[in-house]
């Protein structure tokens, strides 16, 4: 069983505190699945436990000098991450960062400005914002290359690893390719629950924030709507002054305090739509557990959205004007949407399970292919071999609708893009061993990839893969018609090791061409 230690600068308590629930979401699932996980919380004065995670303060940790295989990081910042880094980084074998946002952004350039009655000493605290964004950035583009090769950097979208690399100017090749794009997890009761819509609605529109007077989270679109439609009604929960400074429009009610998940559920259900819109965000969790839930939802039109909401098939998306914004049109084409299967994107099974894996350290076998579903590949072979190997982890990278129409089996982890090679060799090198099976091939230029990158091979006993392999060490071959009767295990232990092959070098191979056309 992994130990973990888990740094955050403030984390949910037993009085109803929920900051950083995100990452209480993640750490429930870590311990139900053989992680032991312990929370040093930096806002916290005293230990505690809640739902059997235990959370401890620094000066704790210091008396304790206790003993965890793996550091976790949430939003890692200067003023207590580094600090502890700083003194305690060589205790921990393993290190995996998980940037949420501003730790690595500079704050005026990316956030939208405060609302009026928000703003704090006015030019003065914009300098010396800017003056510690450029510190702490500074800070993270020297200490972070130093400390990649034990270390995993986490980025919750590829818009939001992209802004990083803009700030830090740092990118793969100084961060080891140790990057890796994993989404934020829906809370559990959204994943296991759906919406209960009866037709009979208190509310057109449902607006769910934590804290209502951050400007990125557009209280004051979602007010603007109300005033210029008050044919509909629109619920807002959150907490905040905005309805103190501003006159709230007869046709909006506001539930001005946190709200439990059941709680919430209760007034989704009493909602048709969702309207959450954002000025920025790194993924919007809240987004996607109202989707995948299966109320439709309306959303801003900006990149982060976009990426993160594509696959999302009742999410609609606006500009963030409310005078462009035809509220009615795009209400009543959400309405008329069919019911749809639950949305799988956001699942435990497609992010949290990933990091698990990634705590774990790594994959017992990798499979990629560019498509899933021409059959020669071999997909459903895997699966067959997966479920009679439960105990071992599969990685498959590739596109395709295989898993559509077929059921995945639990231990595979299916990556369903396409990746630089880059982003290959990162994978690669958290895998035991790569799986490349194949009914036909004219050479399998991937698996001579993978074996002449130095992982061992496990290919297809038919007559190309002999032709190509036979020569190579660390290579064996299964015989595809006893896939459902193999156990890996064996085939691992019997596989020798080898020295890397030169085979299909381009000395060995596009030299040859060169040859030829001169």
């Amino acid at each position: 069983m992994k130990k973990i230690l888990v740094l955050v600068v403030d984390y949910p308590n037993n009085e109803g505190g929920v900051a950083l629930m995100y990452v209480h979401v993640r750490n429930k699932y870590y311990i139900q699945h053989d992680i032991d996980v312990t929370v040093l919380n930096f806002s916290s004065n005293e230990d505690y436990v809640i739902d059997g995670i235990p959370v401890i303060t620094l000066k704790t940790y210091e008396k304790q000098n206790g003993s965890y295989e793996i550091l976790v990081l949430h939003a890692p910042n200067i003023r207590n991450h580094y600090r502890f880094l700083r003194k305690y980084a060589e205790r921990f074998s393993r290190m995996i960062y998980f940037f949420h946002g501003h730790e690595v952004l500079k704050i005026n350039e990316t956030y939208p400005k405060p609302f009026n009655y928000m703003k704090k000493n006015g030019i003065l605290h914009v300098k010396f914002q800017d003056a510690y964004d450029t510190f702490k950035l500074l800070v993270w583009r020297k200490y972070l290359p130093s400390i990649a090769e034990k270390a995993d950097f986490v980025f919750v979208s590829n818009w939001f690893y992209g802004e990083f690399r803009k700030y830090t100017k740092l990118d793969d090749v100084k961060l080891k390719n140790h990057v890796h794009i994993i989404n934020n997890s829906v809370g559990k009761i959204f994943e296991e629950k759906s919406y209960q819509y009866q037709g009979n609605a208190m509310y057109d529109f449902i607006t769910i924030r934590s804290y209502m007077d951050d400007a990125k989270y557009g209280v004051d679109l979602v007010d603007g709507l109300a005033r210029k439609y008050p044919q509909y009604s629109f619920l807002i929960i959150g907490r905040g002054k905005y309805y103190e400074i501003h006159e709230k429009p007869e046709n909006v009610t506001w539930v001005n305090r946190f709200l439990s998940h059941e709680e919430i559920m209760k007034y989704i259900d009493a909602s048709r739509c969702g309207l959450l819109l954002t000025r920025e965000d790194t993924q919007g969790v809240m987004t996607c557990e109202l989707s995948v839930y299966g109320i439709p939802v309306i959303t801003s039109d900006i990149e982060v959205c976009r990426e993160i909401c594509s696959k999302l098939r009742n999410v609609e998306l606006v500009e963030n004007d409310v005078n462009k914004i035809n509220l009615p049109q795009v209400y009543e084409k959400l309405m008329e949407l069919p019911m749809v299967e639950k949305e799988r994107e956001y699942s435990y099974e497609n992010t949290v399970k990933k990091e698990e894996n990634l705590i774990r350290g790594g994959y017992d076998f990798i499979t990629i292919r560019n498509m899933l579903d021409q059959s020669v590949y071999c997909i459903d072979l895997l699966c067959r071999i997966a479920e009679h190997n439960p105990e071992k982890r599969f990685l498959l990278i590739g596109r395709g609708k295989y898993f559509d129409f077929n059921r995945k089996p639990e231990n595979i982890i299916w990556v369903n893009s396409y990746l630089t090679h880059e982003q290959m060799l990162h994978y690669i090198n958290h895998s035991k061993c790569a799986l490349m099976l194949t009914r036909r091939d004219t050479q399998g230029v991937m698996a001579c990839e993978l074996a002449t990158y130095g992982i061992p091979l496990i290919t297809s006993d038919i007559p190309i893969c002999h032709e190509i392999f036979d020569d190579m060490e660390k290579v064996y071959f299964i015989d595809n018609a006893q896939v459902g009767l193999i156990k890996l295990t064996d085939y691992l232990i019997a596989i020798p090791e080898g020295e890397k092959s030169k085979k299909f070098f381009s000395g060995s191979t596009i030299k040859r061409e060169v040859d030829l056309i001169k």
